[in-house]
């Protein structure tokens, strides 16, 4: 970025070629890994709770929901009305529930609680309200305007909706304003390894939590 930058005085023609490959660059590469990091965190979150044989009522209650994930999807599709019925009772009986949790965690697709859209403010206020994480699911007012603003860059970049360089001349696509979309996606990178630590080591998910 800062190469591209200090081009701009020497040869503009290719200053504007490299910092248009630049900034693409950096609002793709920095999405792709926020939603690498969050995926992953909810992952080795899913599988440090099977590991764990947690009963699901000892789960926090927003987080019995991911338990009973397969029942809820079941319920998609389900024709035949005793099994209907049966997954229905199940479901709503999850705060008395014996049963060791098995949290989803699949293959292919998204990693609930995603959806598989490119990630937006909407989905960390959802993962901290279904895990039921304390505090704010970002470090800052500012981030929200810039996540919003990055997806819908990095979807007309990645989808090539319109040429890179049309979505790279609308408002907000300066080297200095990309520079400071990346300082605040560091924050939210460093917000969120710093909550999941905190999260999984006081055993945030079960009811009678560690408090340290």
């Amino acid at each position: 970025m800062l190469n591209a930058n200090d081009l701009q005085r020497t040869n503009h023609s290719k200053w504007r070629f490299l910092s248009q490959e630049a900034r693409a660059a950096c609002i793709v590469g920095s999405m792709a890994e926020l939603e690498a990091l969050t995926r992953t965190f909810l992952v080795t979150l899913s599988q440090e709770i099977n590991a764990g044989n947690h009963r699901v009522k000892d789960l926090k209650q927003s987080l019995r929901c991911l338990a009973g994930d397969s029942h809820f999807e079941s319920l998609r599709s389900t024709n035949d009305a005793e099994s209907l019925w049966q997954r229905r009772q199940f479901l709503t009986s999850l705060e008395d529930c014996a049963e060791i949790a098995t949290l989803p965690i699949p293959t292919k697709g998204a990693q609930p609680p995603l959806d598989g859209k490119t990630l937006t403010p909407a989905h960390f206020n959802r993962i901290w309200t279904v895990l039921d994480i304390p505090g704010d699911p970002l470090p800052a007012l500012a981030i929200q305007p810039t996540l919003t603003k990055l997806k819908g860059l990095r979807n007309d970049i990645a989808r090539a909706n319109l040429p890179c360089e049309e979505v790279l001349h609308t408002a907000g696509t300066t080297v200095p304003a990309i520079e400071k979309y990346m300082d605040h996606m560091t924050d939210l990178v460093i917000h969120l390894a710093d909550n999941w630590e905190r999260y999984t080591l006081d055993q945030g998910y079960l009811q009678q939590a560690t408090q340290r």
